[in-house]
This record gives structure tokens, sequence and C-alpha cells, in this order.
């Protein structure tokens, strides 16, 4: 363009603006902003907490202190020109990013913007007229929901201005540019300022164009709380840890808006893990860094401390035992000086852009809450949500459908190097074909353009591509494998290019989908980063993959691919960065990797999660790759979850060591036949054992032989469980066709026969550890009655897990047990978890909703005591906590329907969660029931006498060796914090002189809520 051009416009600007100016020299010189180019801008938010010092010093610290914006913010600007009240302009923007080679795309830190997605530009009019920017992002309505990083920086409400830091003037006596108030600037100023200000920020300093930049300083205006939770008297540290939050706590955490003295409850906080220490005290000595749970949610700016004593900051349920926190309870509010007070005053006055942390020490002693808080600036999370920048040819092409999707694979001038396509659903049925275009979907493309899921959910039962060129990227979504469907593969035969963010998934958790190659493709040749996969892989025969060189590769399978080479000796195949949590096995002849089958080419940093199972081969199967090819392997970072090694096969550099960071098993089952072999197994079935299970499955009683009732077999016998199963979330499903039967009457021939098809008890003793799994009563539960010469002797019994749970090392955690509809348990001493506790042994946390029913023959109703209990029937020596029964009177502990009116009340006793003490293998009670629910309204069940109910537990006591009548209870370690319907009697059949409240208690004042959805 010629210079007289340039006045020409520069003139009519001039006129059109109606602003002066005698500096002329914007028209030359190198880099400077010019008249119609788009404005560009970069962010910084306030980071650290700032103090005082001398003028200038204060000042530096003030501003230095803002940092770049590095998280996913969607930005509103409006640009204006000083002294007019009303925008010349307004666009929206987001952080840009960058991609350094050979390494994973990260977040651009110095806060440059970048137009969003079909955002037009703001342009720079002049270099006349001085003109300033407001901005704004995540202006979003306060939500419920904040339990991830995502949606919690999306309440991160962020305003700001454009803005410069200069000081003019000496260190004591001269003045800065103040970051609170806008600064309006010409082109030329905004140029030549940054230059000057670049010392003082730091930031903007890479080239010219960073001088372009209009800094955009912002402010939080909403707040931060954070809540660490520690373990104080009576309550145990474990309970706290972050692995078992998600079972056992339910934490919210209250807004308050201005001038509104009503919560808006944040009951989905951002859950973590955080680390404390303790101090020797009465739950165990000192130790450092403790797992523990904290909760973060963005709140809006309120002053806590003005009702302290009446605005609820949080409420936290521990295993349905409630703690309400108030500012009230700190300490320094109730016995601190008046300069303490002063300082938790100040502490609760959570200003915008403010982060207050509160250390909250939950007690048992008088249900005391103590609270230690402190308040800081708000601190930026230096992890951040990674997007995409891969660079494009042209505009990216919309996606809207599928019909649009095959239009683009099958157009060669869009499915080309440098083209994107980005798909606008978020979910997207491949299956499902449209009106106009009813082409079945099949791998027939190949795919060689950059397509950006943008966090959709592709559904298909097909292969998605014929392969992935070397300029293809797939990106940021998930693809759901339909019910059913078998594939070779997910993605596509031969991936050249780069897979990344991508997660394969089934649509229900025990699936009969499956691939029977390889997860993601059958060879990678390319890059597959952070990938995750769900879906089994089994091959049913062996498969031929020709790799480079027409080399083959016979027989082998992958959690994410059969195959990983090198291609052509140049550029290196990687898979980082993946999680496989899905079975990968096969027929014999088969050789298998959780993550891949054999590699040539870098394997690092993934994690096999599901693990190699007992019964898989162990020469054929490894828990990351089978095989490596050659010296070109490069293995590390790599883990799994079991303590078997997974050793590079052939030559290689031996870096392979497992990083698993959980707890690490001898073992991992995922069927009936595994937990046969672990425990009909000496070498398995020991105490120091650890398993889990890695998938759902279940247990027939058509062929389980262990669930046993064996009375006095305490020992590590092939029917008791002496190791100890993490049930990792999953559920064991009671089954089979066994058939049993009962008949009313005294004897076999008399009376009216009912049968029953039954589900197995899964164990006789339990002597070790188990938690976290789920009992499916998928037929009624129903002993076979117990015969002594043609008549009745009615020592059957039965529960869903086991007949007894023994020894101080025994314990049930987090056991929920489940009932279809018509499903019972039913036999003479029955329970919904397990018959007996005893010898130390502790349960806790666990979770029954099944009819209990007790069957008992006339002829022995009056012989001796029977229990029926919800949880558990009879007990010894034992701890139960934190557990729940969820009978009512429609599902409850009561006598089977076809007792007769023979049945005698006064010697079959029915407990919500314990039926009765009693002594067992000379081993006379001492039990404890703490913080324990029950819905089982013994007032309203059907019973000839009330007396044999009791909501919590029915016989209290026992006879003793001198035949006296005992209190069964722990009196050294009293029980309490029970709950039960207010119309039932919590504990009945009391030793004499003992009251209901010392047995178990008071009931706990505050009502649960029942667990409808359980």
């Amino acid at each position: 363009m010629k210079p007289t051009f340039h006045i020409l416009i520069f003139l009519a600007l001039l006129l059109l603006a109606g602003c002066s100016s005698d500096d002329w020299s914007w028209l030359t010189g190198d880099g400077e902003i010019e008249s119609g180019s788009p404005v560009a801008f970069t962010t910084m938010v306030p980071e650290v907490p700032m103090g005082s010092r001398s003028a200038k010093d204060e000042w530096t610290e003030r501003v230095g202190a803002y940092k770049a914006v590095n998280h996913e913010y969607t930005f509103s600007i409006e640009m204006y020109k000083e002294g007019e009240a009303d925008p010349a302009g307004v666009s929206t923007y987001k952080p840009a990013q960058f991609t350094d080679i050979g390494a994973p795309v990260i977040a651009n830190y110095d806060g440059t913007l970048v137009l969003d997605d079909g955002a037009a530009p703001l342009l720079w009019p002049d270099n006349v007229c001085k003109w300033g920017f407001r901005a704004e992002a995540n202006n979003n309505p306060l939500s419920n929901d904040q339990s991830n990083q995502e949606k919690w920086l999306a309440m991160d409400y962020l305003k700001g201005h454009s803005y410069l830091p200069l000081w003019t003037g000496d260190e004591e006596t001269g003045s800065g540019t103040n970051p609170d108030e806008i600064q309006y600037k010409t082109s030329k100023q905004w140029y030549t300022d940054n230059q000057t200000a670049k010392d003082l920020s730091g930031l903007m300093v890479t080239s010219n164009e960073d001088y372009k930049k209009i800094p955009l300083y912002m402010q939080h205006q909403r707040a931060w709380v954070t809540i660490i939770l520690k373990a104080g008297e009576g309550v145990k540290r474990e309970a706290l840890n972050f692995q078992d939050a998600r079972q056992n706590i339910k934490m919210t955490i209250n807004s308050y808006a201005v001038g509104s003295a009503e919560a808006f409850a944040i009951d989905k906080a951002w859950a973590s893990q955080e680390f404390i220490d303790y101090d020797d005290d009465e739950n165990g000595p000192a130790e450092a860094q403790v797992s523990t749970t904290r909760y973060d949610a963005i709140v809006m700016p309120h002053n806590y401390a003005v009702n302290k004593d009446t605005e609820v900051i949080a409420k936290i349920n521990l295993s349905d035992q409630h703690f309400s926190f108030y500012a009230a309870n700190d300490q320094r509010f109730v016995n601190g000086t008046a300069e303490q007070q002063a300082e938790a005053e100040a502490a609760y006055n959570l200003e915008p852009g403010k982060h207050l942390t509160i250390i909250a020490t939950l007690s048992r002693e008088s249900r005391k809450i103590l609270i230690t808080a402190w308040i800081e600036d708000w601190t930026e999370v230096a992890t951040s949500t990674i997007c995409d920048d891969y660079g494009q040819n042209g505009d990216p092409v919309v996606i809207r459908n599928r019909d649009d999707l095959i239009h683009f694979l099958k157009d060669p001038k869009l499915n080309t190097q440098g083209s994107i396509g980005i798909i606008q659903p978020t979910e997207l049925n491949l299956d499902a074909p449209s009106d106009s275009l009813q082409e079945a979907w099949g791998p027939h493309w190949e795919l060689n353009a950059t397509l950006n899921l943008a966090g959709c959910n592709l559904i298909t039962a097909h292969q998605l591509f014929k392969s992935t060129s070397a300029s293809a990227n797939i990106v940021n979504g998930s693809i759901t494998v339909s019910e059913g469907a078998t594939v070779p593969y997910v993605v596509a035969e031969k991936n050249e290019g780069i897979i990344e963010r991508i997660s394969i998934q089934t649509d229900k958790e025990n699936t009969t989908a499956r691939a029977s190659v390889a997860g993601f493709v059958g060879i990678n040749l390319g890059t597959i980063y952070q990938c995750s996969s769900s879906l089994p892989v089994y091959a049913t025969a062996g498969v031929d993959i020709e790799g480079p060189n027409h080399t083959t590769y016979s027989n082998y399978i992958g959690g994410i691919a059969a195959v990983s080479v090198n291609k052509d000796g140049s550029s290196m195949a990687v898979i980082d960065g993946c999680t496989v949590n899905a079975s990968v096995n096969g027929t014999t002849g088969i050789m298998g990797g959780g993550i891949v089958g054999i590699v040539t080419g870098r394997v690092s940093n993934n994690t096999f999660e599901y693990g190699i199972t007992i019964n898989q081969d162990p020469s054929r199967f490894k828990n990351i790759f089978a095989s490596a090819g050659n010296t070109e392997t490069r293995a590390y970072g790599n883990a799994w979850p079991t303590l078997v090694e997974n050793p590079i096969q052939s030559e290689g550099d031996g870096t392979n060591e497992n990083k698993y960071l959980g707890q690490r098993y001898h073992g991992i089952l995922d069927c009936q036949q595994e937990l046969h072999t672990i425990l009909s197994s000496s070498s398995y079935n020991q105490p120091d054992r650890n398993y889990r299970i890695a998938a759902s499955f279940a247990v027939s009683s058509t062929d389980w032989t262990h669930g046993t009732v064996d009375a006095d077999q305490t020992d590590a016998s092939e029917d008791n469980a002496s190791f100890n199963l993490d049930g990792n979330d999953k559920t064991i499903i009671l089954t089979g066709n066994k058939e049993v039967w009962t008949t009313t009457g005294d004897n076999l021939t008399t009376g009216t026969k009912t049968t029953y098809t039954t589900a197995p008890m899964l164990f006789n003793y339990v002597l070790g550890k188990i938690k976290d799994l789920t009992l499916q009563l998928d037929k009624p539960l129903v002993a076979l009655p117990t015969v002594k010469n043609e008549k009745y002797s009615a020592e059957d019994a039965i529960a869903p897990l086991a007949y007894a749970v023994y020894g101080p090392n025994a314990r049930l955690s987090n056991i929920n047990v489940k009932a279809a509809d018509g499903a019972f348990v039913q036999a003479c001493t029955p329970a919904g978890l397990v018959v007996w506790a005893f010898g130390g042994a502790t349960v806790e946390a666990c979770k029954v909703k099944v009819p209990v029913r007790m069957w008992m023959p006339e002829s022995l109703g009056t012989q001796s005591k029977h229990y029926a209990g919800g949880i558990v029937a009879c007990a010894a020596k034992a701890t139960i906590t934190q557990c729940t029964y969820l009978g009512n009177s429609n599902n409850a502990v009561s006598g089977a329907t076809n007792s007769t009116t023979a049945f005698k009340s006064v010697n079959n006793y029915y407990g919500g969660i314990v039926g009765g003490t009693s002594d067992k293998l000379s081993e006379y009670p001492k039990l404890q029931i703490t913080d324990c629910v029950s819905w089982f309204d013994a007032g309203a069940a059907v019973a000839p006498d009330r007396s044999s109910y009791g909501s919590i537990i029915a016989y209290a006591c026992y006879f003793d060796n001198l035949n006296q009548i005992v209190n069964g209870m722990d009196t050294s370690r009293p029980s309490q914090g029970n709950w039960w319907p207010l119309s039932a009697i919590g504990a009945n059949t009391r030793a004499s002189g003992f009251s209901e409240e010392q047995v178990i208690g008071k009931r706990n004042r505050i009502s649960p809520t029942y667990d409808t959805d359980f």
C-alpha cells in the first residue's frame, strides 16, 4: 500500500472519529499497531497474597502478583472509546495454546487470547483516539454441582479491564497506575507503554508482537471455600480416607447471596485427596502425611461471621452421622482473647477473590466440631484443562449430524491434511441412518484430517475407520460400543497419525460387547496419547497383522493395540498415558498385553487397571505387553495393580518397573471359577494374601460348594476366606438352580411341602478383610433344614456373605446386600449379611435391604432361642458400626410365611441390626453397636409378642456359665449414636437392671433419610 493512500485513510478516520493528534510517527516503525488490524489480548489474575513495604515495593508486589490466566475460560470483551458510555464493539475470546514438537499439547501460560470459534475480531479503528477494554469470563449462575475441576472452574466469575503497570517518580514519593481503574490509550501508546512495563510484569518479552497485546487485569468476583477433614476422638482416621469418601462421606457447602439468609447448597463439591499430620491421641500414635479428604467449592462473597451461630457453612454426613459447621465452632470465638476473636471475625469475612480454608476436626465428644481457619488471596490451581490447537486448512468444518460426518470423510477436499472437523452434538449414533442418507456405517474410510469430537460420544457397533493416516488426528471425545457388538478394534485397523484423549466404553458395566483384537487399533505406527478403554478384548482365534516391510505379526492382542512398532526405522511408535480397565484374554495360542501385544516403539506411563487374573496363563498374558520385538523397545512409567512383575520378554533395556500408586494385590479375579481357585488352594488362601475383583460376576448355587455351615471350623479350610478381598465396588450376583424344601409339622413326612430355588451363601467363615462389595440376591436364599432321625433339628443357618466373620483381624467394610423382587433370606437362624460375628470381628459401613425370615419347625418353637438379624443374627465379642438396615414393615425381619400358629415368639427374636447375643466356642459376648441406622419398625411387625422384636437388637443378654442372665453388651466400650424409628423399641430383652439407653445409648437425634434408590 502506498504512503499517500495511508494518509487518505488516516484523514478519513480522523474526520469520522472526531479526535486530534500531533503524533504522526505511528505511520512508520517496525512492528507497531496498524489501523484495521485485530486487537490482541493477554489476561492476568492475582495469584499470591501481598505484604507491604516501601511505596514502590508495595505497588510492585501488588501488580506483580498478577499471573497469566492459564485455564479454559470464555472471555467477553467490550471495546470503549474514552468518554463514551456505549461499547464500540464486543467479541468473545479464549486462551491460546501451543504445541511443542514431540510433546503433548499444553496450555499457553502467557495468558494470550485467541478468538472464540465463529467470533469476529475487535479491530483498531485508528491511532488517534484513546481506547479501553472491559472483560468478563464465566458469568454463570452458581451451580450445586462442582464435582470436578472443570465444573468448579466454570463457577470462577472474572471481571476486569485494560491496564498497564507504570510507575512515575522516585520510590518513596512517586506513584503507580491503579490496577482497579480502566486505562484508555491510543494504539501507539499501548505499544510503547507495553515496552516500558515489560520489566515490571516480566510477561511480554518474546517478540515485538507481545507489545501489541492489551493486558486485561481480571479480578475474581466470587470466593473459594476449602474444607479439610481431620479425625478427632471417636472418629477413625481411615474413615476420612479419600479412597473411601465416595461411599462414606457426603459434603454440602453453603453459599449465601448478598442480603439473603437462605443458603444455596453446593452438595457436589470438588473432592480430592489431602495429607495431614496427627499427634499421638486416643485414635492412635503420631502419624505424618495421612490421607484424608478435602472439599472445594466456589461461593458467593459473604461474611459468615455476622451470623456465626445460625448460618451453616457446611454439613457433613459421615456414614449417616451428621455434623454441621458454623463459624461459631471456631475455638477463637469460644474461648479466645479479644485479639483472637478479631482474627476470627476477619477470617470468616469472605470477600471476592478470597480463599477460606477450614480444617475441621470431627469428634464424638458431645458431637464437638473444632475448626481452625485462615484467609488468603485466591491462588490459581497449577493444573489446567488442556484443549487442542492443531492448526487448520481453512475454517473448521462443523459436523452437525451423521450425514455431515459421512460427507466430511468422503470429500477429499475436506478429509485432507490440515483440515479440521468439529462435531457439534454431544452424542451421535453412527448406526442410525437418516431418511436422506441410508448408507450403513462401516470401516469404509481412511481419516486424513483432524476430527475433533469436542466432547461428543459416538455410539457404534462397528469399527470407526479403515485406517488413520500420518496426517490424521482424532481427539477429545468418547466412543461407546453398543451392547452385544463384537468389533476387531474400535478406531481403525492401522494408525499412523495421532489418537489423543479418546475413551472407549460400553453402554453398561456387565457388557457382552467386546473387541476381538484390540481396543483401539490393530497396529499402531503413530501416537496414541492419554486414551482409555473399558472394552473387554477376547480372541477366539488367531489373527495376522501386517506391519512395515511386509512383516507379519501373528496371534497378538492388546487393550490399546495388538501391535505397536516403529515405522521404517524413522519415526517411533508411541503409546503414552493410556489406561485400560477391562479384561484382555484369549484362547490357547493367543498372546496379549493389557496395553499392547508386541512392541518395538515406546510404551510409557500407561496403567493396566484391570490386571491379569488368577486363571490366565502368565506365560501368554502380561500386564503391559506380551513381547518386546527388539532393542528399540522403550518401556517406563507403566503401572499395574498386582505384585506380578512384567519384565521385557526378549531383548530390551529392562526398565519396565511397576509404577502403580495404589495398593498392589497378589491376584485379580473376575469370575466364580477364580474365586473357587483362591478358596481351594492353600497357596492362595492365606491371611497375608490380598485380592481384588476386577469385574462383577455371578456365583451359582448349582455348583458352588463353599458356603457351608460348619460351626466349629475356624481354621484355614477351603470353605473359609482367610485372605483379604477388595470388592472394588463390583457386584457378585448370587443365583443358581439348586432346590431346597421345607415342610410344616414336626418331621419330614407330615405337613405341607414347600420347594424353593435358592441362591448360594458365599463363604463359611470370613477370617480376613472384605470391603467395597455388593451382593445381589437374584433368587431367595433358603437353607436346607437340618434333620436328625427324620425330625428337624433347627440347626440350619444362612446369610448372603458368610456363616461367620471371626477373629480380631476379620473385618467387613462397605458391603451392600440387595435383593431382586421376590428374593429373601430364610432359615432357622437367618441374617442379611452374616449369621455370626465373634472373636473380636468388626462389621462396619454395611447396608442391607432384603427381607429376613425365620423358619422354625413347630416342635422346636419353645425348645431353644433362635435369632434373625437384618445385618447379623448372633454376636459374641464383636463391633458393629455405621451399618444400615433398610427393612420396614414391608421388607423386614419376620417369621416365614409358612410358620403356623404354634410358632412361639418367646424363644425367637428379630433384630434390625443384630438378632441377639450368645456365647460361641467358649467366648462370652462383649458386643458394641455404634452409629447404626435401622428402619425396622418392630412396633409395626406382626408377631404374637412384641417383646421379641428390637429395631437395633432384639435379645441383648445371654446366660453365662452360672446360668445367670448377663448383659451381652460391652460396658467398657458403650454403644452410642444409633437411630431407630420413634415407634419402635431399640433394644429388647435386656438383663435385669439395664435400661435401653444403657444397652445401646441414646437414640441419635438426627433422623436419617431413607435411601429409596438403594
